[in-house]
Formats: structure tokens, sequence, C-alpha cells
């Protein structure tokens, strides 16, 4: 793990629906279903808020603590959050820098040399781990995802009902953006359990295979 400042970076709707359309192309070999891919936006710019931390669109730790020891398996760039080093006392990262201390909150996040790389990164992570976030995107489902996105531990510290009203709030904002005018977007057809299920296991292949040529290419 390399330790880099962190950096955030402000994206339009428009740039990060283009990326997230183009990794998923990529990991299937065809267009995402609309719905899919509109939900799957939505989570990414929840966790970001529009301005991800070193392309890192999902929040995807690290290191953390074990122990009283940090433990990274973790090759790669990583950024410290702002709760890493002991806060002023009264400050507002003191409670999570105790958190981060006991195990619950990370030390590090990865951090990528461009936008795609994140996007490989985090969709790889939802087929191996949370293709039941990926079924529940491809429905449209947002009260499920927000359910499954804390009982799965991704965020078990969020509370699903502002989850989903964040979303539903985020979808509705693509909407008026037009965010996916000028990209090409499958059918919601493909939005059945098992279709989804199979598009995980593609993302999964496709996206570390790319992720591998990349490392070699290095």
């Amino acid at each position: 793990m390399v330790i880099v400042p962190r950096v955030a970076t402000r994206l339009s709707i428009a740039v990060q629906a283009a990326a997230l359309a183009a990794a998923l192309r990529r990991g299937t070999g065809r267009p995402p279903p609309v719905t899919l891919a509109d939900v799957l936006l939505a989570q990414t710019r929840f966790e970001g808020n529009d301005a991800p931390n070193n392309g890192n669109v999902g929040n995807l730790s690290a290191a953390g603590f074990v122990n009283g020891a940090e433990v990274s398996r973790w090759p790669g760039k990583a950024w410290r959050p702002p709760w890493f080093d002991a806060p002023a006392p009264g400050s507002r990262w003191e409670a999570l820098h105790g958190v981060m201390l006991a195990g619950k909150e990370p030390s590090a996040f990865r951090a990528y040399d461009d936008l795609s790389a994140g996007f490989a990164d985090w969709l790889s992570l939802l087929g191996n781990h949370y293709p039941g976030l990926l079924e529940a995107a491809g429905r449209g489902d947002v009260d499920r995802f927000a359910e499954l996105y804390r009982s799965l531990g991704y965020c078990p510290n969020c509370k699903p009902a502002d989850v989903a009203a964040a979303l539903r709030r985020r979808r509705a904002e693509q909407a008026a953006a037009r965010a996916w005018d000028g990209i090409e977007l499958g059918p919601d057809g493909a939005g059945s359990a098992g279709a989804l299920v199979l598009l995980a296991a593609s993302v999964t292949a496709a996206v570390l295979l790319w992720a591998t040529t990349r490392a070699v290419k290095r």
C-alpha cells in the first residue's frame, strides 16, 4: 500500500454516467440495462457526492485495524481519511478515530489513476461479493438495495430509509440532467434475477481480465 494525497474531483453527472456505462459494457460486451445503470450511477453519486476521492467511486477500503495493528492486503495506492490522525478534542473526527482503532472504520481507502479503474474495481467487488445489490439495482428496487446495502455489510452503519431516499433523489437529478442522452443502453428485459446473476459473473470475469492486463502493461 502506497499512501498518496487525497484529491477530490468534482464531476458532472454526464461524465460519471459515461464512465459507468463504459465500464459495464466492457464487462459484458453489450449495453447495460437502463435501470441497472441508473441505480448504480445514483449509488456511486451517493458514495462520492459527485466528487469522488482519487477515482474511488465506491469508497472501497484499503486498510483497517485488527487487534490494534493496521492490516492491508491492497498493493496499490491509497489515501488516508480525515479521521486517521488523532484529531483535536471535540473535533468532528474524534469519535471516528476511535471507531477506526476499534476496527470498525477504514484507516485507508483505495486510490486509482483514473475513473475507469475506479469503476472497474467497484464493479468487480459487486460481482464477487454483492450480486444481490446488482439484482436489486436491475429491478429498480431501491428499498431492497438499501436494505442489502446495510445487511450485507457494505455500509453496516447506514440507515436503509436514508439510503433509499438519497437514491431516489439522485435518480430524479439524473432524469432532470438527461444523464443518459447519447449513451447506448439496453432494455430492462435483462432485469430478471437470473440474467443479472449472469451479468454479475460476466462483469467480474471481464473486469478482472482487464485489470490484470493493465497491471502487466504498467
